[in-house]
């Protein structure tokens, strides 16, 4: 997983020596890789997340998928006044670098923090295809938001109008049958509070 790193006895935990862990109860579900110099996390795509934003350097920002030439490409950042700043080699980032106060003469500097991103799907994991040999076709069934973020590995998509309901799956009557006895009202809470008021989802049957 990482250099260094030790498997636990129950597995799905990971220890390096100074008592460092990193674990996770859902390894074996298709993520994408996130590394540091001493650790490493996985995560599903997720449009709205910090991640997002913070892996937008090896994402393209029109198809929200990864840049392939990108991948695996160590970069380099530090926190300067609350945001992020960002560059290739850490050199360039040495200068705007804030040193503690108290810092004895004789202590290195703090260096810049290094990242890297390797993006994968579930066929990249051929361990969990062996003991699950179905889950590509679960995730194949997903509808289409879901099936891009966790088959495709999309970062962008989001939801929008006519990715859960096409318009085209639904015809339209010019009149109620006659012999139509009950007629059935249901609102879709599934909305924000502003289009709820202005334009509730109603379904007559």
């Amino acid at each position: 997983m990482c250099a260094g790193a030790k498997p636990a006895s129950w597995g799905r935990c990971y220890w390096w020596s100074g008592a460092s862990r990193l674990s996770s109860p859902h390894l074996g579900v298709t993520r994408q890789s996130i590394s540091f110099e001493r650790g490493g996390l996985t995560c599903n795509p997720d449009a709205d997340s910090w991640v997002a934003e913070y892996l937008a350097w090896w994402i393209d920002q029109e198809t929200g998928l990864p840049i392939p030439e990108r991948a695996g490409i160590l970069r380099h950042f530090i926190p300067v006044s609350e945001k992020v700043v960002w560059a290739d080699r850490p050199e360039g980032l040495m200068q705007q670098m804030k040193l503690p106060q108290d810092l004895p003469p004789a202590a290195d500097p703090p260096r810049p923090i290094s990242v890297t991103f390797i993006p994968a799907k579930v066929f990249d994991n051929p361990p969990l295809l062996r003991v699950n040999p179905e889950y590509p076709a679960w995730l194949l069934s997903l509808p289409l938001l879901e099936r891009e973020r966790l088959l495709g590995g999309n970062w962008k998509i989001r939801p929008a109008a006519g990715l859960y309901f096409r318009r085209e799956w639904c015809s339209v009557a010019d009149q109620a049958p006659a012999d139509l006895d009950v007629v059935h009202s249901a609102y879709s809470h599934s909305a924000t509070l502003r289009l709820y008021q202005e334009e509730p989802f109603r379904i007559r049957a």
